[in-house]
């Protein structure tokens, strides 16, 4: 058995790899408990049974017209709540697809190693429960983690033709139809949107045709306006405001970008966050590492430990209960932070966060020097905080919670699994940080496993 073992190549460990995750993704699947949870019941499946008589029609045509413009996602959050193997098996592959589709977007098919499967499923089990079933299983998912994956598959074919490797029409196809359903969320819709104008300045610049892009340009404006022309988001967004943020009209353009910034940077760093936390971690290493094969400045390491330490000291501040942490953390607020113009104390908040994540993208770009995967890098961590900080300017920010932070978890994860297909580290290094990644992903699959 272990020659057989040693005797397989690197194609069939990937499938092997890709298999067990399949599996581990339909376990976790079958064992969740769906009956009575949250929105599932309460804004799906008892207003779809009992005001409408069934009718999924009628039910998604009066949401359009009195509170939501996701009609493509509920009519998926519809018949997952009325059929739950729907939804299990759905999700499953949901699961499996956020999993195994971040590196092959990031390199070409045949390059894509074991050990990317392994970071990448590693990470995706690090991300908060929340993110699944905040507002019940089936109404979280479908809503945010349905989008994530399915925002993934629309932007497959065009990674593979910026790889100038070929697709067949099915999979156009599909990638279509999984732009329709990804769009039809907001924050995955301008996240989308800005992916496609930076594709299409890549391409202008390195003259090369854009006709891959048009249809995902026409399903993403036709969405756009779908959104912006129902009247039930304008009805929603009154509502919204008159119960979780009555003063939020109030707001300058400022506050509402400060708020979205600050809110977003602090959930990061300073929330103990595994999957940021391990980010934080291994971006140290990497620079510290770098640092002594390159002999750079100490400033460069000093920056890229930054992230790490910040997080340490505010998100464990109640292991030593520093007295200047303290003061930082009462700056927070409901509309941000105090920030002050005329009081630069209020400042040193939003002063940390800029500074954290600032280290961040200066590591970043010492670590994949001025090259394409490096500026792809920056543009990534820049698109994930502006998904989030575009929250700032909804009265639900606070009342939507976590979930509305998956796009940029991912966003995180890519960037890691960038900086490891970038970097050309000694195999012990390597092998060495892969499995302190995937060893926390299980233990994080085992907790979540034994806790739904």
């Amino acid at each position: 058995m272990q020659r057989k073992l040693r005797n397989l190549n690197k194609p069939q460990w990937l499938f092997i790899t890709l298999t067990a995750f399949l599996i581990a993704c339909f376990i976790l699947n079958l064992k969740i408990q769906l009956t009575g949870f949250g929105d599932d019941d309460f804004l799906f499946y008892d207003p779809l049974m009992n005001k409408f008589n069934g009718d999924i029609l009628a039910f998604l045509v009066n949401r359009y017209q009195t509170w939501s413009s996701r009609t493509v996602i509920e009519i998926f959050t519809l018949l997952s709540v009325k059929y739950h193997i729907f939804w299990r098996i759905c999700n499953s592959i949901i699961m499996f697809l956020a999993i195994s589709l971040p590196p092959f977007l990031l390199k070409k098919n045949n390059a894509v190693k074991t050990s990317d499967i392994l970071i990448s499923g590693g990470l995706f089990f690090t991300m908060p429960l929340t993110f699944f079933n905040e507002t019940g299983w089936i109404a979280t998912t479908t809503n945010y983690l349905w989008v994530y994956s399915l925002g993934l598959v629309s932007l497959y074919p065009i990674a593979k033709y910026l790889h100038d490797e070929k697709v067949n029409q099915p999979t156009y196809l599909i990638s279509w139809l999984a732009a329709l359903y990804a769009c039809n969320q907001e924050q995955m819709c301008a996240l989308l949107l800005g992916f496609y104008l930076v594709f299409l300045g890549y391409l202008l610049i390195k003259k090369r045709r854009i006709k891959i892009l048009l249809p995902f340009f026409v399903i993403n404006f036709l969405s756009l306006f779908y959104v912006l022309s129902a009247n039930g988001n304008d009805i929603r967004y009154e509502q919204e405001v008159a119960n979780w943020f009555p003063d939020f009209e109030k707001l300058t353009l400022f506050r509402k970008l400060e708020l979205g910034f600050s809110s977003t940077v602090r959930h990061l760093f300073f929330d103990k966050q595994i999957t940021i936390f391990l980010f934080t971690i291994l971006l140290a290493i990497l620079v510290g590492y770098y640092l002594k094969l390159k002999k750079k400045p100490l400033v460069i390491s000093l920056l890229g430990f930054i992230p790490l330490i910040v997080s340490i000291i505010f998100s464990f501040n109640d292991l030593w209960n520093f007295s200047f942490v303290k003061k930082i953390l009462a700056l927070f607020n409901g509309y941000g932070t105090a920030f002050n113009l005329a009081n630069p104390e209020t400042w040193i908040a939003d002063i940390i966060l800029a500074i954290t994540f600032m280290a961040v993208l200066i590591s970043i770009l010492y670590l994949q020097r001025l090259t394409i995967q490096g500026g792809f890098s920056i543009i990534l961590l820049l698109a994930g905080l502006a998904s989030r900080m575009m929250m700032g300017f909804s009265p639900t920010i606070w009342a939507s919670a976590t979930r509305t932070y998956i796009f940029t978890f991912g966003i995180f994860i890519l960037v890691t699994l960038s900086l490891f297909a970038s970097l050309k580290l000694p195999k012990k290094t390597n092998d060495f940080l892969t499995g302190m990644i995937f060893l926390v992903g299980m233990i994080c699959y085992g907790y979540l496993f034994l806790t739904i």
